[in-house]
């Protein structure tokens, strides 16, 4: 099953110090001009730097919580998969190991999976606030075209996402029956019914017959999902790089002034 991309360097990181330079050339400005250092009126540049900044911010809060809650979704199957695995196999002392961990891996994975819709939503705000953001006229043509491509880029993984959660939900009445099924394979176990481990794995086989067809289903499902979602990440990765490149020479402005005007001078 694959795992949740990594985020990659966030996008406010540029965003958020771009406004504060830009703030900061406004005001030196003024002073270049021989001005009293009074407050200046909000600057429209300014004010439309900041909501892209504060849009950004949301954006990367919104994504690395929905990739965490993926992650733990999908981590939890794969431990209890791992134990069916073992179970198969017969290793009785294996399964006993490995198996509380699983157990506690796949409440967390249900309580991911609930809290996913809501980080969802989040990520969705986000990156609504950001294509109304992206059409300030402050932006170049190329900057709001690449912004454009990250809201195209981060909906998309979005959609994704949310069909992977419907992958699991569709599949937790199977890892429910199997969590049954391996329970009362432990406690056969334990009692002694197994010699060995050939004897074992094929009493599992019986008990899991009519739960393997279903678990084959989800487990093909929630991969193909996964699959989706994590090329989808990948997409929205690469559009918040060339994104970054296009928006870097907003903090990189020149912040001259006349040495008269510089501490000391």
């Amino acid at each position: 099953m694959t795992r949740g991309t990594p985020i990659g360097r966030p996008l406010a990181a540029l965003t958020l110090p771009a406004v504060l330079v830009l703030a900061a050339v406004l005001g030196m400005a003024a002073c270049s001009r021989g001005a009293d250092p009074v407050p200046a009126p909000a600057d429209p540049t300014s004010s439309s730097l900041d909501a892209l900044s504060a849009a950004t911010d949301l954006v990367n809060q919104g994504r690395a919580t929905a990739l965490e809650r993926a992650r733990k979704v999908t981590e939890g199957l794969e431990r209890r998969d791992a134990v069916d695995g073992l179970a198969s196999a017969g290793d009785r002392s294996a399964v006993r190991s490995a198996d509380d961990a699983a157990d506690t891996a796949i409440t967390m994975a249900l309580g991911a999976l609930d809290d996913l819709g809501p980080a969802l939503a989040a990520y969705q705000r986000g990156i609504d606030d950001l294509g109304r953001a992206a059409t300030s006229s402050d932006l170049s043509t190329e900057q709001r075209r690449l912004i454009g491509t990250v809201v195209a880029a981060v909906r998309a993984e979005i959609s994704a996402t949310r069909d992977l959660a419907s992958a699991v939900r569709a599949g937790v009445p199977a890892y429910t029956a199997l969590a049954g099924h391996l329970d009362e394979w432990i406690r056969r176990a334990r009692a002694g019914w197994y010699r060995n481990e050939t004897e074992a794995a094929n009493a599992y086989a019986v008990l899991v017959g009519d739960t393997r067809a279903a678990l084959d289903r989800v487990r093909a499902a929630v991969a193909r999902a996964d699959e989706a979602r994590a090329a989808a990440g990948e997409r929205t990765t690469e559009a918040l790089r060339a994104a970054r490149a296009a928006l870097a020479p907003l903090t990189t402005r020149p912040t001259e002034l006349p040495p008269s005007r510089l501490p000391g001078g």
